[in-house]
């Protein structure tokens, strides 16, 4: 009889890390402080802008303003968990030894 082989997924992976920037990297590796969103692709904050034209004088003026970002919402357990997931796979990048504490 031949062992039987564990069922592993074969194929290309995005790393959890994919989309974060270097300098979210760098404050989760100094112990600084993070907010999970951040972490996660479809709750990142989203720069919105308000852009007006006016006639000064006969001449136009272009003004370009950004808008304050929307309310705070929680995570939900399930977006909290993917959160943590990528913070623990960055934090771990630095600190190996600390994984299994």
């Amino acid at each position: 009889p031949q062992p039987e082989m564990p069922n592993l997924q074969v194929g290309v992976h995005v790393p959890l890390d994919n989309g974060i920037s270097v300098s979210l990297k760098e404050k989760i590796w100094q112990d600084k402080y993070v907010d999970l969103k951040t972490l996660l692709p479809n709750a990142r904050p989203v720069q919105h802008y308000t852009v007006a034209l006016a006639d000064n004088d006969g001449t136009p003026a272009l003004t370009l303003a950004s808008r304050p970002g929307q309310t705070r919402q929680s995570l939900s357990l399930v977006q909290w968990t993917a959160a943590f997931s990528v913070y623990h796979y960055v934090y771990i990048q630095r600190h190996l030894t600390s994984s299994s504490q």
